[in-house]
């Protein structure tokens, strides 16, 4: 009899063994998916800051078509990795841009199109940054400029 009870214990301590193994071995795979997860995040968000000065560049019917194809493609491949604000000012961004587009053939639409859309972009890089956990500072020659009126507090 006491040998089964060594046996049946025995067995139990090695499926525990296998089970904590297991455990720990999903877990560790799960903390490299979200380490890996976070990098590309943030990295997505960096990008997605730097293609809206882009586009604020990229305005003008010369550059245009340039610039949508570049951010379209961008979009595509990368939306899903912007947190949900991120997401949705940076596609208002976009569809500012692609109305921009359609309204080149009219000068008054295109300025008031284009200052509205100028005036977007320090809010909008503003949650880009906030949102992934880092700190906004606006673009120094802004501030100069005075075309932007910051508050530290």
């Amino acid at each position: 009899m006491e040998q089964i009870i060594f046996l049946f214990s025995g067995a139990l301590i090695t499926l525990l063994g296998l089970f904590i193994k297991w455990n720990f071995s999903r877990q560790e795979k799960l903390d490299n998916y979200r380490t890996a997860t976070i990098d590309k995040r943030l990295e997505t968000h960096q990008k997605a800051f730097a293609l809206i000065l882009e586009m604020q560049k990229g305005a003008t019917p010369e550059k245009y078509e340039n610039t949508f194809n570049k951010i379209h493609q961008w979009w595509s491949e990368n939306n899903f990795f912007l947190e949900p604000q991120s997401r949705s000012v940076f596609q208002e961004c976009y569809w500012d841009l692609l109305n921009f587009k359609k309204n080149s053939s009219d000068g008054k639409k295109i300025e008031k199109q284009l200052n509205f859309f100028k005036n977007r972009i320090p809010s909008t890089q503003k949650i880009l940054s906030e949102e992934i956990g880092l700190t906004w500072l606006p673009d120094p020659t802004d501030l100069q400029n005075g075309k932007l009126k910051a508050k530290f507090e």
